[in-house]
């Protein structure tokens, strides 16, 4: 029986990564020696007597494919068009149809559209009040782009929008470190929406924060309550006020706010019943 055994093409612990024409020249290279090489006599596990099989170890004791390894990896630089596409990648996901629920037609893709240009080296290393000022005037860049184009461009949802986009980002491993923004991470806002209203009224004192009515109707000066108040739990919880959304939203939907929708017809109900 003639066997030939199967080459083993092992991985570098270190190194660059190969070309596709590099590693395709190195295949035809090894084939060709392969071709030409000794038959030795080994005995065949699988039957009595002996089978040929083909020398192959020398051709392949090279290794063929190399990886970089984490340290590496740590100090490459990214080409910038790779970062944009990075870029583009997080402006895409990052907003989905249901955080804009009820805005204009067109208002989404113009929403990713201006995330995907938005300079993220200008949130790199800034202090507490240069991010307010920075984000405040990335919220009202937001809505005068959008109210150019005649789509919906209310404070509240908007601001959402760049509340999930800087906290992707901020989460992307290599936006993250190119522009540097695990510095602004402790100043992220945190995306409000009626969950986290409702858990940011519930943890608080009575009254001590505007009653929801809704993300579209929300102004500017409630926004700054509910983000103040966010600030607050996070330093008493030791985390970063952007990242309570998750905590609230992992809550089960049974703890979840009812919509004002649902309340009155519960409430409808209960009057018409004997």
């Amino acid at each position: 029986m003639l066997r030939a055994s199967a080459p083993r093409i092992r991985r570098a612990q270190e190194g660059t990564i190969g070309s596709r024409a590099t590693v395709s020249s190195e295949l035809q290279r090894r084939s060709a020696a392969a071709s030409s090489a000794t038959i030795e006599k080994l005995p065949n596990p699988d039957s009595v007597g002996e089978c040929e099989d083909v020398a192959f170890q020398d051709s392949w004791s090279v290794p063929l494919f190399q990886v970089v390894t984490t340290e590496e990896a740590d100090d490459m630089t990214l080409h910038d068009d790779v970062l944009r596409f990075m870029q583009k990648r997080v402006a895409n996901a990052c907003v989905g149809a249901s955080a804009l629920r009820g805005s204009t037609e067109g208002t989404l893709e113009a929403v990713r559209a201006f995330f995907r240009d938005l300079n993220l080296q200008a949130f790199s290393g800034l202090s507490s009040s240069e991010f307010e000022q920075r984000h405040a005037a990335t919220v009202a860049g937001l809505r005068r782009s959008l109210s150019k184009k005649g789509l919906s461009a209310e404070y509240g949802r908007c601001a959402k929008a760049v509340n999930l986009f800087l906290r992707d980002a901020a989460c992307h491993h290599h936006l993250r470190g190119a522009f540097h923004l695990d510095r602004i991470e402790p100043l992220l806002h945190i995306p409000v929406d009626e969950k986290v209203a409702y858990e940011l009224r519930r943890l608080s004192a009575a009254r001590s924060l505007p009653r929801w009515t809704g993300v579209k109707a929300l102004t500017a000066e409630d926004y700054r309550k509910f983000q103040h108040r966010a600030a607050e739990l996070a330093t008493e919880r030791q985390t970063c006020r952007v990242f309570l959304d998750d905590e609230f939203w992992s809550r089960p939907k049974s703890e979840r706010p009812q919509t004002r929708a649902l309340k009155d017809r519960r409430q409808a109900a209960r009057r018409v019943s004997p």
